[in-house]
């Protein structure tokens, strides 16, 4: 055993001993036929590109939207799970700092900041619908 949980178990303690687990037993020589396929390099919902090369999102004037980098990453989280609904918790491991004790409700600080930058009304949402109780969800028509 390379780890000790004592009861009661906090969960996202044990979320982060078992990522700091697979982030060390990773095989960097393992074969790459059985690699993932790359990520779309761009994808577009609405009048935005999301650029994930560039880790920021253009409209169609090529205009950057400037997202600071936690906001790409939870946008770009949202738009590969678009149609399904991702938890608080799930995005918040997302953009979690190893030092940080922020909470998951920062998740919907930072929600509410992407949608100002892509102008999706906070009352009546049509691209980021918000959960009740659970998280949020990408409601938009994507293209690769």
């Amino acid at each position: 055993a390379d780890d000790y949980v004592c009861k009661p178990i906090n969960m996202r303690e044990l979320c982060a001993r078992v990522k700091v687990q697979i982030r060390h037993n990773k095989n960097p020589h393992a074969s790459k036929e059985h690699a993932l396929p790359a990520d779309p390099v761009q994808i577009r919902f609405g009048k935005w590109i999301l650029d994930c090369s560039k880790y920021q999102i253009f409209d169609e004037a090529n205009r950057p939207g400037d997202l600071t980098v936690k906001e790409f990453l939870l946008l770009k989280a949202l738009v590969k799970s678009a149609g399904r609904t991702l938890s608080r918790e799930q995005l918040f491991m997302i953009v979690r700092d190893e030092n940080s004790d922020a909470t998951d409700r920062a998740v919907d600080v930072q929600i509410t900041r992407i949608r100002k930058k892509i102008n999706d009304c906070a009352k009546s949402p049509r691209i980021i619908k918000t959960v009740r109780g659970i998280g949020y969800m990408f409601d938009a028509a994507t293209a690769s």
